[in-house]
């Protein structure tokens, strides 16, 4: 479940051309607000200064709750869960983009 979500956000950012990743390992994912591959919290605090409290704010908006470190999913999960939680996650990059978080970087890459 954790490499469905981690495998679908990630095509999601290259395909629409997001500055993010979504990491993990097994159960446990995150997202990142950078294109850059994060291998320690400096890394992970790379990116836009607003993105990550975006979406988060996100997140809770459409009812998805999640600690602010990390995500974690569970046998309990159904594939429908795993869906929404992906869909959630794509729709909140989609508002931040809209709201002008990410815009510069949607304009520099049409520009290429």
């Amino acid at each position: 479940m954790g490499e469905r979500f981690r495998t679908e956000i990630n095509r999601f950012s290259r395909e629409d051309d997001y500055p993010a990743s979504a990491t993990g390992a097994g159960s446990m994912f995150w997202m990142h607000p950078t294109k850059e591959t994060v291998r320690s919290v400096r890394d992970a605090r790379q990116g836009h200064e607003f993105a990550a409290p975006g979406l988060r704010l996100l997140y809770r908006k459409n009812g998805l709750h999640i600690p602010p470190n990390h995500g974690l999913l569970c046998s309990e999960h159904s594939d429908e869960d795993i869906t929404q939680l992906i869909e959630i996650h794509k729709s909140s990059m989609e508002e931040l983009r809209a709201q002008g978080v990410w815009l510069e970087h949607a304009v520099s890459a049409a520009e290429k």
